[in-house]
C-alpha cells in the first residue's frame, strides 16, 4: 500500500511541476496581471517536507486551484479596512513587548486573531436589522455576537474510506471558528498556530482541512473552508472550496497588518452570512452531520500531545512534536 501511495504521489508531484510550468508560460504569453507571488512559491516556502505535502493533498483528493480562483484573495486599496484605533496601540505593544524570536508566540497568534474575530462580530451585529432580498431565508434574529464563537483546542475523531481501505483520523486543532451547532460540523475557518518562528508546516493545515472537508461533504454540508497558519511573522492562508480545490495566499505581519485584519474579517463575515441563511436547514434530518460522516469534534484535553494529526493505517503521519 506504500508503495502505491508513493508511486501516486510521484505521479502527482510530476504533474504539479508540468502544471506549474505551463502556468508560467501562459501568464509569460498573457496580457493577464500575474499573482503577486506564486502560490507554488509560497506552498514550497511553508512546507519542511514537499514530499509530505503532496502525500497529503492526494490522499485527500485536493488539487490546486485554477488561476481565477487567486480572485478569492483580490484586494482593492478601499476594500482593505483600516485597523481600529483602539486595536492598534495593542497590537503594536505586542509588538514591543514580547520580540525575542520565539517567545509567547501562541498567544501573540491568539490575541491578533481574537481582537479582529471580537470586533468583525461586534460590527456585523450592528448591521444586521433586516433580512436580505435575495436570500429567502435569510434570519437576521440569529445574534453574530452568540453564535460565532472561536474554540481552543478542538480534537477531531473520524473515519473514512479511501481507495477501497478504512481510515481512522485523530488529532488536535489549535483553534475552530464555528458558526452553528458541533454536531452538524458548522465551522469554516481552522487556525494552527507554529511552536516556533519559522515554523509553519503546511502538510498539517491541509491534512485537517482534507478531513473536515471531505467529512462535511460526506454529510451533505458546504464543505467549504478556510484554514491559517501563522507564526506570528508569516501568515498563511488557505482556502478550499467545495470542489477540493485550494488556493493559498501568504502575507507578513510587519508589511501587511492591514491585509491579515481584512481577511479575518472577511472570513468571518462569510461565517455570519452562512449562519444566516442556512440556519435550521437541516433540523428534519434523522442524522446529524457528525453521525452521517462518522466525523466528532469536542473540546480538546491539552494534556494529550500524542493527538497531533494522526491516521491509521500510517500513510500519512505529520505528527506535532
Amino acid at each position: 500500500m506504500n508503495t502505491i501511495m508513493n508511486a501516486r504521489a510521484i505521479i502527482h508531484n510530476s504533474y504539479y511541476w508540468l502544471e506549474r510550468h505551463a502556468r508560467l508560460i501562459s501568464r509569460a504569453t498573457s496580457s493577464r496581471p500575474s499573482v503577486e507571488e506564486s502560490q507554488y512559491a509560497q506552498i514550497e516556502k511553508l512546507c519542511k517536507d514537499k514530499q509530505q505535502f503532496f502525500n497529503v493533498i492526494d490522499f485527500f483528493g485536493i488539487r490546486p486551484g485554477r488561476y481565477e480562483d487567486h480572485t478569492q484573495w483580490a484586494l482593492a486599496e478601499d476594500e482593505i479596512y483600516e485597523i481600529p484605533t483602539f486595536l492598534e496601540p495593542m497590537l503594536d505593544d505586542f509588538d514591543t513587548s514580547f520580540n525575542f524570536k520565539n517567545m509567547l508566540i501562541p498567544s501573540q497568534v491568539s490575541m491578533i486573531i481574537t481582537l479582529a474575530i471580537n470586533h468583525a462580530k461586534k460590527r456585523e451585529a450592528r448591521r444586521v436589522a433586516a433580512p436580505l432580498p435575495e436570500d429567502e431565508d435569510y434570519r437576521p434574529y440569529n445574534d453574530p455576537l452568540t453564535q460565532i464563537q472561536i474554540k481552543r483546542g478542538q480534537i477531531v475523531r473520524t473515519c473514512f474510506r479511501c481507495r477501497d481501505k478504512k481510515y481512522r483520523m485523530s488529532g488536535i486543532m489549535d483553534y475552530v471558528l464555528w458558526y452553528g451547532d458541533r454536531e452538524e460540523l458548522e465551522m469554516n475557518l481552522i487556525i494552527f498556530h507554529a511552536p516556533t518562528q519559522g515554523d509553519i508546516d503546511l502538510p498539517i493545515l491541509f491534512s485537517y482541512m482534507g478531513a473536515i472537508h471531505g467529512a462535511r461533504k460526506r454529510a451533505g454540508r458546504n464543505s467549504a473552508l478556510y484554514g491559517i497558519y501563522s507564526d506570528k511573522s508569516d501568515w498563511a492562508f488557505v482556502y478550499l472550496d467545495k470542489y477540493g480545490r485550494y488556493t493559498v495566499r501568504v502575507l507578513n505581519w510587519t508589511t501587511s497588518k492591514r491585509e491579515i485584519y481584512t481577511y479575518i474579517t472577511r472570513i468571518v463575515e462569510g461565517a455570519i452570512h452562512i449562519m444566516q441563511t442556512n440556519y435550521g436547514s437541516h433540523w428534519e434530518e434523522d442524522k446529524t452531520a457528525s453521525e452521517i460522516a462518522c466525523c466528532f469534534i469536542d473540546d480538546a484535553d491539552w494534556g494529550d500531545k500524542s493527538l497531533h494529526a494522526t491516521i491509521k493505517p500510517s500513510v500519512l503521519t505529520g505528527k506535532r512534536e
